[in-house]
């Protein structure tokens, strides 16, 4: 019974999950000047793949916004490229672990400082 309640009351605790791809989507007009429009339902990275959208030059640098999704539809991580190398404020989201999936728990949330290619400050605002 106190198990019952204490799941029911951290459900209740969590806060919405990341945007869904509708709030994170944008198109074409989002790209620089010169830079292509991109968008996949599988794009590899390192060893795994999400859907993905992006801007990149005619060379394939990436160079533009850049948001991904979970396979769930929530977003996985949004920023910008410049000319390759990450610029400004990324946010990614942190898929919850088997146990939080389980008690109802929620998305990490980690907001990323870059300049040209260099991470300066990484802060873990809580859960979304």
């Amino acid at each position: 019974m106190a198990t019952a309640v204490l799941l029911a009351v951290c459900a209740s605790c969590a806060t919405p999950a990341p945007p869904i791809r509708s709030q994170g989507a944008w198109g074409p007009e989002a790209c620089p000047e010169g830079a292509l429009f991109h968008r996949s339902e599988k794009y590899w990275e390192e060893f795994a793949s999400w859907p993905a959208q992006w801007c990149s030059l005619p060379d394939g640098t990436k160079h533009g916004p850049w948001t991904e999704w979970f396979e769930d539809g929530h977003v996985r991580r949004m920023g910008l490229y410049v000319n390759g190398v990450p610029e400004g404020r990324w946010l990614v989201w942190k898929e919850p672990g088997w146990w939080a999936f389980w008690s109802g728990g929620s998305y990490e949330k980690i907001e990323l400082q870059y300049a040209r290619g260099v991470l300066l400050r990484s802060t873990r605002p809580g859960r979304e």
